[in-house]
């Protein structure tokens, strides 16, 4: 075990887990085109539960479009992607309190090149469901 690692591992993951809020972050599969009607299906729609911390965005933290758009700031252990088997991407939805967040960026949080924590600026989509 190196040493980020083990920091995502035994200090950053434990630390959110301990203060944070449960959220889920959800994924749409591909979505489907019906030639004979003209329409798109969203695809079939994944879960993972996490564990957030929901912050206030902080000056510079991303570009100026992002902070001119984001509405807060999530922060959720690496760990806790690691484990499902994702990696969290831009434009992904997370479902925290009374609506659905759409991710606007990510902030990878790792030293040597190893995911530690991310920092995701985040916008209310609509209401949660």
């Amino acid at each position: 075990m190196s040493f980020y690692s083990g920091l995502r591992d035994d200090t950053a993951g434990p630390l959110i887990e301990q203060f944070g809020q449960p959220g889920t972050y959800r994924v749409y599969g591909s979505e489907t085109y019906d030639n004979v009607t003209g329409s798109t299906t969203k695809g079939a729609e994944t879960d993972t539960a996490i564990v957030l911390l929901d912050l206030p965005l902080k000056e510079r933290e991303f570009t100026e479009d992002v902070a001119a758009e984001a509405q807060g700031m999530f922060l959720v252990a690496a760990q806790q992607f690691a484990a499902a088997g994702v990696t969290p991407a831009v434009n992904e939805l997370i479902l925290f309190g009374a609506f659905t967040h759409r991710i606007l960026a990510i902030n990878t949080v790792g030293p040597s090149g190893e995911a530690v924590i991310y920092k995701m600026a985040v916008t209310a989509h609509t209401a949660a469901p």
